[in-house]
């Protein structure tokens, strides 16, 4: 009987993925084909072809697979897919002990069992003595836990020779192309680490959205690369959350099964964590675990309304082209990927690899563009759009009042805004249009809950998430400052 242990035969099989174990009984491919001479090349008759087959099934080891234990299934490890127990017993020899035949499913159970499945890019292919929790993962004593990621085997090229890539890049989205470099930089270097949120490209169909990403799915793999439709998003199965980058193509508003709204609701999840950990659901495979980081890429050719984004999102960078369909041209395209295929692909590969990112902060909340604010007037009222993107201009301190809100507007242009909050007929209104920008009004304790701001009774709001004692004490600072929002915040600190 066959001693070897599991981590005897996880090494094996980690040998034997990476292309440098063979079996005893392997026959020498290589040794074989160098023995054939061109003459002796021909095109196989079907018979020749099926009992071809036949020899290279009998080519698969032990070492080729694990066992699945909670659904009994082999799981063949080059491909991470279960096998039926009929299939790995036809393929592997069986075993003699003593009296007994042993067919492979039952010592495989024994030797390699497998208590779970994850896809974790930055874990090892075999974890023992460990399992997956919702929480990530954790010690455990007999756990073994089997890793379906496969790495990029891709080569690496000059990484000083990417100029028609970055220019690319630069060309459709001039205002934003560092920063998409940058993103996806990171999904490059840290597979396994969550950008936490989406990256959005739109403008015009044909100006090149998907072209800048081809190298990114070289890099990381086109297998670590997904491509899904919105409709995806709200199916009954999710495997594109095995993924290092899912491009969500062509978002944009459906009507009923899936309008701009649903999608919001339905990325919530995945666009950021937590949650840390994601269940998947892969059609005919048992539900498994697996690490909540995959980043997505959305791209849309709707402008205003591609998206539903609340003034308050966190979850989306929009970079919105100016560049109109057609201007490139054919020919422009076709030398991209030219140079795409010749060396591109290699040298993009290397240029995100070593890339700078000391910079990037993953989990930072993404810089809100002007064409985020364009997507969140169309999904709001533009009252309410205006004075958000106004109070993110001021900082979104704990305690404003409406003269330091009025009088940023009209510096900065937003006239509707600063005509609302300067007329006296609009007052009912604005405490709603603050609410829903995330100010209550702050209590002083007096009758009517006004502060003293040089000699007159003011109102002063604080932001919502503040306690109420909070709130007081944040205008109460803003009121002994004479209405100077920087003294305010200075003693605060």
């Amino acid at each position: 009987m066959n001693t070897d242990s599991l981590e005897a035969r996880v090494a094996a099989a980690r040998s034997l993925l990476n292309g440098s174990a063979r079996s005893a009984d392997t026959p020498d491919t290589d040794a074989m084909e160098e023995e054939e001479s061109g003459a002796e090349r021909r095109a196989l008759p079907e018979s020749e072809i099926l009992e071809s087959l036949a020899v290279s099934g009998k080519r698969m080891t032990v070492r080729d697979f694990c066992f699945y234990l909670p659904t009994n299934k082999p799981i063949y490890i080059p491909t991470g897919e279960l096998w039926s127990v009929e299939s790995a017993d036809r393929v592997l020899p069986a075993r003699k002990e003593g009296k007994r035949i042993v067919r492979a499913s039952e010592y495989l159970a024994k030797e390699v069992g497998i208590t779970q499945m994850t896809w974790a890019p930055t874990e090892p292919q075999f974890m023992v003595d460990r399992i997956v929790l919702e929480t990530g993962f954790a010690d455990h004593a007999g756990g073994r836990v089997f890793n379906r990621y496969r790495p990029s085997a891709a080569r690496m090229g000059d990484p000083a020779d990417v100029d028609p890539w970055c220019s690319h890049i630069l060309n459709v989205y001039p205002d934003d192309g560092w920063y998409i470099i940058h993103y996806l930089a990171h999904c490059v270097q840290h597979p396994g680490v969550k950008i936490n949120h989406a990256l959005v490209l739109g403008g015009d169909m044909g100006i090149g959205k998907d072209t800048l990403l081809e190298p990114v799915r070289y890099a990381v793999g086109s297998h670590n690369f997904g491509s899904i439709s919105p409709e995806d998003l709200i199916g009954k199965y999710n495997p594109f959350v095995q993924n290092v980058v899912c491009l969500v193509s062509e978002a944009r508003d459906q009507g009923v099964e899936m309008d701009r709204y649903r999608f919001f609701d339905a990325t919530k999840k995945l666009f950021a964590a937590p949650p840390d950990s994601l269940m998947v659901n892969i059609k005919h495979v048992p539900q498994f675990m697996v690490p909540n980081c995959c980043n997505y890429i959305v791209t849309t050719n709707y402008r205003n309304d591609g998206l539903y984004l609340p003034p308050d999102d966190r979850r989306h960078y929009v970079a919105m082209s100016d560049r109109r369909s057609g201007t490139l041209g054919a020919d422009y395209f076709n030398a991209l990927y030219e140079w795409y295929d010749s060396k591109g692909f290699a040298n993009v590969f290397a240029f995100l690899s070593e890339f700078d990112l000391s910079g990037f902060d993953p989990k930072a909340t993404p810089f809100k563009t002007s064409a985020f604010w364009q997507m969140v007037r169309t999904a709001t009222s533009g009252g309410d759009a205006d004075i958000a993107e106004v109070l993110e201009m001021i900082g979104n301190p704990e305690a404003i009042s409406l003269e330091i809100i009025r009088d940023r507007a009209q510096r900065e242009g937003f006239d509707d805004l600063h005509a609302k909050l300067s007329d006296p007929t609009k007052g009912r209104s604005v405490p709603h249009l603050m609410e829903r920008a995330g100010y209550l009004p702050a209590d002083s304790g007096a009758k009517d809950g006004k502060f003293v701001i040089n000699g007159r009774r003011r109102v002063i709001y604080a932001l919502r998430s503040l306690s109420e004692g909070a709130r007081a004490d944040a205008a109460q600072r803003l009121a002994d400052a004479n209405g100077n929002l920087n003294d305010a915040i200075a003693a605060a600190r």
